[in-house]
């Protein structure tokens, strides 16, 4: 098998409406490579379009997003890809490009609506010869995807109702319903899917009239379907044929993947649902994993801003604190905000002297976080109010202010404070004050007038 490998560039020119400043330009460049794949089925050579992950490992499971017509098509599929795992949406990807010399032989129907003897052929290649080398060259695919947009679309739903066929998910762009098709489509909706199955269709406004019609129809038949494991969905967009498929991209390939987004918490309503529940956070966690591993067959890391966000949110007790973080460093190690969110979350449950002794391993720990006030604001606050520990909140302003000195002031007036308000070891107070007059610099914490004030109100 000959490889040649290719970058996609995509040169953005900044221009200006004032002709003395130059214009400039920046690249975007995608890599992928040029594989030919002979069929002994076809009797001849096809050339394949590959694009793999930055990280790709061939001991790992991607989807396989396979696009007919890729002198065209693959470009845009690609680049999809690569935004949408950079958003987050997706899962990482491979993105595969079938070569038609002839699209007309390869992707037409015959007049009765079947496939002719050369579109038979071709889907024998699709999904045997080609999904053998994908399986035999790079690895094998987790969750196969099938996109074709016109001639393509009609091509991907015939194949969508084969017996057998080894797709998961199909986006069929400007479809159009040959003959006998419809039905084929509504015998494959009331079949029974032992996995999760995901069809998008898309047309425009300004489309053929019979692709627009296609699509309608489809979705009067789409919502007349009960079957839990297969999803379906159409859209229409105010474009013409050509531009359906760079429009629908992004919304199919999001509709496909809509069971691997995460949750995070910021979805009050789900939050107060888990709590009422008395959900365990890690079975959170483990439920979305579980999730992708049924649907997609991928062994996912889910994200601190996702489901482990979620989870985070509903912590209720040290025990579960303790447990989560366990599983949370068995999944991602343990980094290097582990001391600061285990005392974050002790702080949730009022678990306050373990949450303490984590904000004081933080500033001891050499590569602790310890670059702004807030990390030595915590700990502080909990000696001075959860804690109710003033001569040991004293103690801390002193240790830290000789080996923080560029926290001394922030400490200081906030020690300063906190005892005037209590009316508390009244000459610590003035020592912590006298200081901030004394040292004062302008900052964004307190004033020179604040801390006079606070002088003030001692006498």
């Amino acid at each position: 098998m000959n490889k040649l490998f290719l970058s996609v560039i995509l040169i953005f020119l900044i221009h200006t409406a004032h002709t003395q400043v130059r214009s400039s330009a920046a690249t975007i460049s995608y890599d992928y490579r040029i594989d030919t794949l002979y069929s002994d089925t076809l009797k001849e050579t096809r050339l394949i379009k590959v694009a793999l992950p930055e990280e790709f490992s061939r001991e790992k499971t991607y989807p396989v997003f396979i696009t007919l017509d890729a002198s065209w098509m693959f470009e845009p599929v690609m680049v999809t890809v690569k935004q949408l795992t950079e958003a987050k949406v997706i899962p990482s990807s491979i993105v595969i490009g079938v070569q038609s010399n002839n699209r007309s032989k390869d992707l037409r129907m015959g007049s009765d609506g079947g496939f002719t003897p050369a579109s038979r052929a071709f889907c024998h290649y699709l999904t045997k010869e080609l999904f053998a080398y994908v399986s035999n060259d790079i690895t094998m695919p987790a969750f196969p995807v099938l996109i074709g947009h016109s001639d393509g679309a009609v091509f991907s739903q015939k194949a969508m109702v084969q017996p057998g066929q080894p797709f998961r998910a199909v986006l069929s762009l400007s479809p159009q319903l040959e003959k006998g098709l419809l039905q084929e489509i509504k015998t494959f909706t009331e079949q029974n899917f032992p996995d999760q199955f995901y069809h998008f269709i898309a047309s425009g406004t300004k489309d053929a009239t019979g692709r627009l019609k296609a699509v309608i129809v489809e979705d009067s038949l789409f919502k007349t379907v009960q079957n839990p494991n297969l999803h379906l969905k159409s859209a229409i967009y105010e474009v013409d044929h050509f531009a359906v498929a760079n429009r629908a991209l992004t919304d199919g390939i999001a509709f496909i993947f809509e069971d691997f987004l995460e949750d995070n918490d910021w979805d009050e309503a789900l939050l107060d649902s888990l709590r009422k529940a008395g959900t365990n956070p890690v079975d959170v966690v483990k439920a979305y994993r579980q999730k992708v591993k049924r649907i997609y067959n991928l062994d996912i890391i889910p994200r601190e801003e996702g489901v482990f966000s979620t989870a985070f949110a509903i912590l209720s007790n040290k025990k579960q604190v303790e447990d989560f973080f366990a599983y949370k460093t068995e999944l991602l190690g343990r980094d290097k905000f582990y001391n600061t969110s285990f005392a974050q979350a002790l702080e949730l449950v009022k678990a306050y002297e373990d949450a303490l002794q984590y904000w004081n391993n933080n500033l001891e720990d050499p590569n602790g976080q310890t670059g702004i006030f807030f990390y030595f604001q915590r700990p502080l606050n909990l000696l001075m109010n959860q804690l109710n520990r003033p001569k040991d909140a004293i103690e801390f302003v002193k240790k830290w202010s000789v080996r923080r000195p560029e926290f001394a002031l922030y400490l200081n007036y906030t020690i300063a404070r906190y005892l005037v308000d209590k009316k508390l070891e009244k000459k610590e107070a003035r020592r912590a004050i006298d200081y901030c007059i004394e040292n004062f610099k302008p900052n964004g914490f307190f004033k020179m007038e604040d801390a006079q004030k606070l002088k003030d109100n001692l006498k």
